[in-house]
């Protein structure tokens, strides 16, 4: 103590680092204030913050003999799947287009694989037998999950009864998945992702909302918010290696922030944080065309747009690069406007605002190849792209909801007002409709992506408080239309997901209750029931919502 006292006042004294020279790089350790990645004893990089006083391992210390005691082998997997009746052998070709169903319909709108590594890994586990960081049987499992909801859950080479397809693998995964948490890494991460999409589409809310936290938590544990190009510099890391983490960590990012929106809960994390910079849309690997992808006996498109959709660029990193902007517009307001935060009215009304110009602007810079017009039905896009454009219309009723009402609404009056905020949501609710047609008639309903129940649920409230009989507006059957769509779409997907399927018997008891509410008070009968009216007419009589 003595020591390190008269180190402490003769520094302070010193009017130059001069006395210092042969103990600086000590020094500069031990008082070092920002972490970094360091090889854990797994062999695996993991962030280590300066109060762990980890930060000061060596990187050069790998220890393969750890690494292989925290890497599941082929037998314990084995063993694992065999006690929990999951060992069923899978057909490498039944196992290849699965994955090709979720590369083609789910990661390319929830982006979170990076399918070049993604394969390479997987070659290398085949020639070693060993799993990687960027491959494991928990990710290839749980993307299997996935892949199966889009395809037929039977399949003659592999008999999953009295468990559908779907549930078989994402059994399989989640038996797996403790095994890895010894020594996690990014394809865990990816995985958690995926299982929690999975978790939703079962109505298994408080799970999927877990897993997500938990791959955010696993993120952290692998730094993967921390900019790794000094460690390619290294030689520490590849380049795809480390754009394999760049994708992971924003597709952990988007997933989190997504289900905080959806459940109005808290977004914790702080993007102060994170030094990894948003995927270059230049540098993600791409095919040069997208083409459609089914169970090979199914035609699910018209004949004449086959041909069209097969020439289609893909541009889904520049999708996903526009994703996370999008979603960062809205992550600040999102914790004000729907949690206790003490803010004032006004400034929650200022910062709506901003909020509102900001996702304007984002919409109207997006490049003319990236811009959809609803009322252009002929001209194919791609189904990724009509879900970004959906969660943005999405996002903006998200925004606009609760100034719908006047309570909320500053006083004195202050910014557009309360018809402003219906009339966007209207609107919002509106194009989700029309989007969605487009997506019916270009790809089925079949093949969308899962969280779109999600945005289903949100579009549907608004047409449905849109379409109640109020005194002062007549039945608006172009409304009816579009609510029809929506309701349309969760039937569809109801006999594939529980959660779509749930929520449309909640928004249906919504509609009855609101209908008999306002019918009985206003003395006007129920309007017409959504399952049955087809009707895309014109508005009868316009009214503010």
């Amino acid at each position: 103590m003595r020591q390190i006292e008269q180190t402490a006042h003769h520094q302070e004294d010193s009017t130059s680092n001069s006395g210092d020279e042969e103990n600086t790089e000590l020094v500069n350790q031990l008082s070092a204030r920002l972490g970094s990645l360091r090889l854990a004893p797994d062999g695996k990089l993991r962030y280590f913050g300066t109060a762990s006083n980890l930060h000061l391992i060596d990187n050069q210390n790998k220890s393969g003999e750890n690494f292989m005691l925290h890497t599941p082998s082929r037998v314990n997997i084995q063993r694992l799947l065999e006690v929990a009746d999951l060992s069923q052998e899978v057909d490498i070709q039944l196992e290849d287009h699965l994955l090709r169903l979720f590369f083609t319909w789910h990661n390319p709108s929830s982006y979170i694989v990076d399918e070049e590594v993604f394969y390479m890994a997987r070659q290398s586990w085949f020639n070693t037998g060993v799993q990687n960081s960027y491959y494991n049987d928990v990710l290839k499992d749980a993307m299997c999950a996935i892949g199966a909801s889009f395809g037929s859950h039977a399949n003659m080479s592999l008999i999953t009864y009295p468990r559908s397809m779907p549930q078989f693998f994402s059994d399989r995964a989640k038996i797996l998945l403790d095994s890895h948490l010894d020594s996690p890494c990014v394809a865990t991460a990816q995985a958690l992702v995926i299982l929690a999409s999975y978790e939703e589409s079962c109505q298994n809310i408080a799970r999927g909302w877990l897993f997500g936290g938990m791959a955010m938590r696993v993120a952290f544990d692998l730094g993967l918010h921390v900019d790794s190009a000094g460690y390619v510099a290294q030689g520490i890391l590849t380049v795809a290696e480390a754009r394999a983490r760049q994708v992971a960590f924003w597709g952990c990012y988007l997933s989190n922030l997504l289900w905080s929106f959806h459940l109005g809960r808290p977004f914790s994390l702080d993007d102060s944080e994170v030094t990894v910079p948003k995927p270059d849309p230049k540098t993600l690997p791409s095919n040069p065309t997208w083409q459609p992808y089914s169970i090979p006996s199914l035609q699910f498109v018209p004949g004449a747009m086959q041909h069209d959709a097969s020439q289609l660029p893909d541009i889904t990193p520049q999708i996903f690069h526009h994703w996370i902007f999008l979603c960062q517009n809205i992550a600040v307001v999102g914790h004000a406007l729907y949690s206790y935060t003490s803010i004032s009215k006004p400034a929650l009304q200022e910062l709506c605002e901003e909020t509102t110009t900001e996702l304007f602007h984002w919409k109207d810079s997006l490049p003319p190849h990236l811009q959809i017009d609803t009322s252009d039905t002929s001209t194919v896009k791609l189904p990724q792209l009509l879900m970004l454009h959906m969660e943005y219309h999405h996002l903006q009723i998200f925004l606009h909801r609760p100034w719908t009402s006047s309570q909320l609404q500053p006083q004195p009056l202050q910014g557009a007002g309360v018809h402003h905020a219906r009339h966007v949501c209207a609107t919002s609710a509106t194009e989700i409709a029309r989007l969605l047609r487009i997506y019916e008639n270009q790809y089925t309903f079949r093949f969308i992506n899962v969280e779109i129940i999600r945005i289903l649920s949100s579009a549907a409230l608004i047409l449905i408080f849109a379409t109640v009989p109020l005194p002062h507006r007549e039945i608006d059957v172009e409304m009816t239309g579009y609510l029809n769509t929506c309701f349309r779409a969760l039937e569809d997907l109801g006999g594939r997901y529980d959660s779509a399927k749930e929520t449309r018997c909640t928004l249906l008891a919504i509609q009855r209750r609101w209908n008999d509410l306002y019918g009985r008070n206003t003395g006007q009968k129920r309007g017409p029931s959504m399952r049955g009216s087809t009707s895309q007419g014109k508005r009868v009589r316009g009214g503010p919502l």
